[in-house]
């Protein structure tokens, strides 16, 4: 049972209070972060403990942080968490300081200590990772802009606090800030190296990218250069430090180029692209070219997708600009032939079905597929063999009746399958990494969650020159069309009449066919065989006609039984939602969900006051289910249902 971690955040109440927020000074270039404007002040009830308090502010969205009315705690937050704009950071520094009758400068030596005791935040929404170098790196650009800001005497005055920080301080990046600051204030660099030393030299490199002076940078560079292979520290930190040393483009050059191939090409990599490739000497370009191509050449596929993999690419791109037309067509074809196309298909929500129809591919080409899943239930990639559309699908729906460590996945293990991702739950991501087929045609690309393949499909049609097709056809074909499926655009009112007038003449065998064909036995149980999830089919005749059942059948959605349709159960606390299928028990303090009610037998428990539960409106069983079969097949399937399975109904007293 799910129970509440945080009971003493009980006391928090909100209160809106239409209060302008006056935004901070704005200065030119600086980024705000990802966070709207607020138009509205938002009051709650703060604790007095400042670690209470401090806690409140931690476990608030970043856009909901900015809309606080302000408080100590908002100012320290502001100072901390990741994401938030310059302007942000400077409110909350003149914020701390007018509070407390420091100066600004004293409140920036307090920030930064804090940071070293207690690091940085991330929005709440990130999980508990850690927060990355870049997120760093953003943050102490903020705090070293800010100190630039400030009077430069209350800036000497705190001179022994900066030295403090570089050689007390226990987060390296507190260390590096510290660095940073006292090399702008003393306009040298002496001072900085001599409390570094060796062993520390690592973080001082670090801190060159926000040494002011352009002349300081470039002496960290030219002493820095003969410490190269002395430590692996300082040659990471040093490599990445290339990046903002002002011209010696020849020199860095050199120090990138015999460092490809150490364990920190990634900087490596960074830094080159950093730089104005147009100042590299020529005479070593088509050899990097060469150089970089066989990097890329040895790299798995799904390296080739990863950052490493595409700054590579993008390298080795930029180097061919540079090459004659020759060299440079050569080097691109070569880059061609091995770059991964990459494509995006969503599970679009509620709406069984991806937001692309036609995908064209380039054949034997390395390609990725990411796959989004942002419905409610779960979904897959299965790319097929051409024409094997049906076979897969129904051979996916009997998968449904296997045990639940069988089916789970429900991909068959038949030769017509030639890739397919895992099962993604809702809000979850997969990759599908392959080499397209090398033959050209169209290739089937479906979910095989039993039933879904009727109408959550696409083609991938793949073809000799994507951009030559492409450009000849402008306008995709269909999916339809171009997977050769013949689709029926059934009407109800027409069908019911034919159901009526047919009545005696139905045929068993098609009926059974449509039954085990359709995905109905995936969740139905009729005759004794067939899923578990929707209602048993048996004595349906007890209850429906078979205008009802045709009815049902077709608009699914229309009227849904509570003890089959699907739920959001959300906690309360935590804002978690969870999709599924409710399963009836007697203690009415106590939920039971199951998401994936094909394959999980043990639910998920919450307490009942905990959660709040959401019908909804679409139904378990997709609509259009009947858009592949003909009114024949249809109306023989209807019959099927209300026989109960069974050839000794009446209702077959003339059929075969």
């Amino acid at each position: 049972m799910r129970v509440s971690l945080c009971p003493h955040l009980l006391f928090v109440t909100v209160a809106l209070v239409c209060i302008a927020l006056e935004p901070g000074p704005a200065v030119g270039g600086e980024s705000d972060g990802s966070v709207p404007e607020c138009q509205e002040l938002i009051d709650i009830q703060v604790p007095t403990n400042p670690r209470h308090a401090d806690y409140v502010m931690k476990i608030q969205y970043s856009d909901r942080l900015v809309c606080l009315v302000r408080s100590d705690a908002v100012y320290r937050a502001f100072l901390s968490r990741v994401g938030l704009g310059r302007k942000f950071r400077r409110e909350g520094l003149q914020g701390l300081a007018t509070a407390s009758g420091n100066s600004p400068m004293a409140q920036w030596i307090a920030a930064v200590r804090r940071l070293d005791t207690e690091g940085l935040q991330l929005d709440p929404r990130a999980g508990r990772r850690e927060v990355s170098d870049a997120e760093w790196d953003a943050v102490l650009s903020d705090y070293t802009a800010l100190l630039a800001e400030l009077d430069r005497r209350s800036v000497f005055d705190s001179r022994e606090a900066l030295v403090a920080l570089t050689t007390e301080a226990k987060k390296p990046q507190v260390r590096r800030l510290g660095y940073a600051a006292l090399v702008n204030l003393d306009g040298e660099l002496d001072g900085a190296r001599n409390l570094a030393g060796t062993k520390d030299a690592n973080n001082l490199v670090a801190a060159g990218r926000w040494m002011a002076p352009e002349k300081l940078r470039t002496e960290l560079f030219l002493k820095g250069r003969y410490s190269i292979g002395a430590r692996e520290e300082f040659d990471r930190e040093f490599i990445r430090f290339l990046s903002y040393v002002p011209g010696h483009d020849s020199e860095v050059f050199g120090v990138l180029e015999a460092n490809l191939n150490t364990p920190y090409q990634s900087r490596v990599l960074e830094s080159l692209l950093a730089r104005d490739s147009a100042k590299w000497p020529p005479e070593s370009l088509e050899p990097l070219a060469e150089k970089l191509t066989r990097l890329y050449g040895a790299l798995d596929q799904k390296a080739r997708t990863r950052p490493d993999g595409k700054r590579l690419a993008k390298l080795i791109s930029r180097v061919a600009d540079h090459l004659g037309p020759g060299t440079a067509a050569t080097i691109r074809a070569r880059l061609a032939g091995l770059e991964v196309a990459e494509y995006r298909v969503v599970a679009l929500r509620e709406a069984l079905a991806f937001d692309t129809d036609v995908l064209v591919l380039q054949a034997a080409q390395p390609t990725e597929i990411t796959f989004i899943n942002q419905d409610t239930m779960p979904h897959n990639l299965v790319v097929t063999e051409p024409g094997a559309m049906e076979r897969v699908g129904i051979a996916a729906d009997q998968m449904a009746l296997l045990p639940a460590s069988e089916g789970g996945q429900y991909v068959p293990g038949i030769p017509e399958v030639l890739f397919h991702s895992s099962m993604v739950g809702n809000g979850e991501t997969a990759k599908l990494s392959f080499i397209a087929p090398n033959k050209t045609g169209v290739y089937p690309l479906l979910c095989t969650y039993p039933g879904h393949w009727l109408k959550m499909f696409a083609a991938i049609v793949v073809v000799p020159d994507r951009k030559a097709y492409l450009a000849a056809n402008p306008t995709l074909p269909s999916r339809e069309e171009l997977l050769e499926i013949r689709s029926y655009d059934h009407d109800f009112n027409q069908l019911a009449v034919e159901l009526a007038e047919a009545e005696g003449n139905h045929s068993f065998a098609r009926g059974r066919a449509a039954f085990f064909s359709r995905a109905c036995v995936s969740c139905h149980a009729i005759g004794g065989k067939g899923g578990r999830v929707g209602p048993e089919l048996s004595t349906l005749a007890e209850k429906q006609s078979p205008r009802d059942i045709l009815r049902s059948i077709m608009y699914p959605s229309e009227k849904i039984d509570p003890k089959f349709a699907k739920v959001e159960v959300e906690e309360l606390e935590s804002g978690k939602v969870f999709q599924g299928v409710l399963i009836p028990q007697d203690d009415p303090e106590v939920v039971y969900l199951v998401e994936d009610p094909l394959t999980e037998c043990e639910p998920q428990v919450f307490s009942r006051n905990q959660v709040e539960i959401v019908p909804l409106k679409l139904s378990p069983m997709p609509d259009q289910l009947l858009r592949r079969s003909s009114p024949e097949e249809v109306l023989d399937l209807i019959t099927f249902i209300y026989a109960g399975g069974s050839s000794e109904h009446p209702v077959y007293a003339t059929g075969d």
